[in-house]
């Protein structure tokens, strides 16, 4: 998964993104250095507390290229994972790190970004979003999941 993360150029991805039927989580925040001690795994994630202070940031998403728009996010959670040794964590995310693991959570309960946009952003994107569809019907047989 961080083959295909690195090379479309994201820093977050979620095993549903590659249809792989797993609730996992791979990130590194800190793309420019591919080192391993800045990957981070997390397998059967879930949030168990969030903040009530919440931001408006933009975001993109690599299942939607060149599409970005303003979502809006708890600031801080509180979250709990498996790593891949089998070993639970818990762990409070701020910042960046807050914010890509809500991304890719939402990916694994089938909520994508454009969701939650706001709806002037979401009228922003329409067109983008529109082409998209186009593409995916030209070279897919089956509709596309929006």
């Amino acid at each position: 998964m961080f083959d295909i993360m690195y090379e479309s150029k994201g820093i977050g991805l979620s095993a549903p993104q590659v249809n792989i039927s797993k609730r996992i989580i791979v990130w590194n925040a800190l793309y420019e250095k591919r080192k391993e001690e800045n990957e981070r795994i997390f397998i059967n994630p879930s949030i168990v507390e969030q903040s009530l202070v919440k931001l408006k940031l933009i975001e993109g998403c690599l299942s939607f290229p060149g599409i970005e728009g303003k979502v809006e996010r708890p600031s801080i959670v509180s979250i709990s994972y498996y790593d891949i040794n089998g070993y639970k964590h818990l762990k409070i995310l701020k910042g960046i790190h807050s914010r890509i693991f809500q991304h890719e959570f939402d990916h694994l309960n089938g909520t994508l970004f454009i969701d939650k946009m706001t709806q002037v952003d979401k009228k922003k994107v329409r067109p983008k979003l529109n082409e998209l569809i186009r593409d995916y019907k030209a070279t897919h047989s089956e509709e596309p999941a929006l």
